[in-house]
C-alpha cells in the first residue's frame, strides 16, 4: 500500500510536470526526454523495492513467519514499523527529486532517500530471514547419485 502511493504520487507528478507539448525543437524534446528518463527511473526504483518486499514473504502455507514459529512472527511484525517509515519516506523523497530531471539535485533530498533506504532494504531482508529462521544460513545439502 505504501509503495502503491508513491508510485501513484510519482504519476501524478508526472502529469503537472513540464512536459513540452507540440514543440519540435531539439530543447523542447530534450527536455521532454529528461523528463521521461527521470520518471521511468523513479518508477523502476519504487517498483523493484515492491518487487523485494513481495519476494520476502512466502506465499505457501505453513512457510510464514507468523505461521512457523511466535517469536519469528513478533518480529517480522514489529518489522513493519520501520518498514513503512523507510517505505513512505523512500516515496516522497523519489517524488521530491522527481522535478530535478538534468539539474542538480539538492543534498538534502539525497540525503533523505538514502536514509529511507537504509532503513526499507535492510529490514526487507530482515524479514526475508524471520520466514525460516536459520534454515535460510544453511547450505544445501548435495546428494551424490
Amino acid at each position: 500500500l505504501m509503495l502503491g502511493e508513491g508510485i501513484l504520487s510519482l504519476v501524478i507528478s508526472y502529469q503537472d510536470s513540464e512536459v513540452i507539448t507540440g514543440c519540435f525543437e531539439p530543447k523542447c524534446q530534450l527536455t521532454n526526454l529528461k523528463i521521461g528518463v527521470s520518471f521511468a527511473a523513479s518508477f523502476i526504483l519504487l517498483t523493484s523495492i515492491m518487487y523485494l518486499y513481495y519476494q520476502s514473504n512466502p506465499f505457501v502455507r505453513g512457510h510464514h513467519a507468523v505461521r512457523r514459529d511466535i517469536r519469528r512472527g513478533i518480529f517480522w511484525s514489529t518489522t513493519h514499523w520501520p518498514l513503512a517509515l523507510g517505505l513512505i519516506g523512500s516515496g516522497v523523497m523519489i517524488k521530491a527529486i522527481f522535478p530535478y530531471a538534468a539539474k542538480p539535485v539538492p543534498f538534502a533530498y539525497v540525503a533523505g532517500l538514502s536514509t529511507n533506504l537504509a532503513f526499507a532494504l535492510p529490514t526487507i531482508n530482515f524479514q526475508r530471514v524471520c520466514h525460516p529462521g536459520l534454515a535460510f544460513f544453511q547450505a544445501p545439502v548435495m546428494r551424490g547419485r
